[in-house]
Order: C-alpha cells, then structure tokens, then sequence
C-alpha cells in the first residue's frame, strides 16, 4: 500500500517540476522576443567608442580615452590609470540601451491630458 503513495506522489513531484520547466521555457521565448523587438536608442559599436566625457554639477569634468591598445586611460582631471572593466561596463550601458515603449501621439491628440495643440490656441 506504501508503494501505491510513494508513485502516487513521484507521478505528482514529476507533474510539478514540467510544470514549472514549461512556465519557464515560455517565460524565456516571450522575454526574448520582447529584447528583439524594441528598437535601440544608439547605434554605436563599442569599438567605435573612444572617449568617454563625465560632467557633474560643481565637479571638474572626467575624461576617459581609449589608446590605441585598446586600454582605457583617464585624460582630465589628471592622467592616469583606468579600471578597463568599468570602463567597459560604462561603454556597454550606452550602447545597448533601446528604447522600453515607442509613443507616436500627435499634437492634437493631447486634449485627454488637459493640453491643446498649438492650431486650437
């Protein structure tokens, strides 16, 4: 009679686990689907990036350069050494960004939004 419950529960366990392998896999096609579709704010190869410009209100502005060895080097405020792999990662942000949601709405359409269009002023 024990081993009638133990395949019982075995069958379930089995059941359970494609279960959540299925929700996963499909979970998977639509995220991936999702990345394809959205169109990519910048257009920039990372290769093709050089100089890397950092402002901040009340700082001195950060220049990082690339040389020629591909190595990442700060140019202002002082030279010196760079951490390539957060230079990288700064250089990848950028240009894999794209864009979550494209809104094409016309001037006219604003009324909802207690705006006019400049024609109805």
């Amino acid at each position: 009679m024990q081993f009638r419950g133990l395949l019982a529960g075995v069958f379930l366990l089995v059941l359970l686990a494609g279960g959540v392998w299925w929700s996963q896999r499909t979970e998977a096609k639509k995220q991936a689907t999702a990345t394809s579709d959205t169109p990519k704010l910048v257009s920039i190869k990372e290769e093709d990036v050089r100089e890397i410009d950092i402002k901040h209100l009340g700082s001195p502005e950060t220049v990082l350069t690339r040389n020629s060895d591909g190595k990442w080097q700060l140019a202002k405020p002082e030279p010196m050494r760079a951490d390539n792999d957060a230079a990288s990662g700064v250089v990848s942000a950028f240009t894999s960004l794209s864009w979550d949601r494209l809104v094409d709405e016309k001037a006219s359409d604003l009324s909802p939004y207690g705006l006019q269009s400049p024609r109805s002023r």
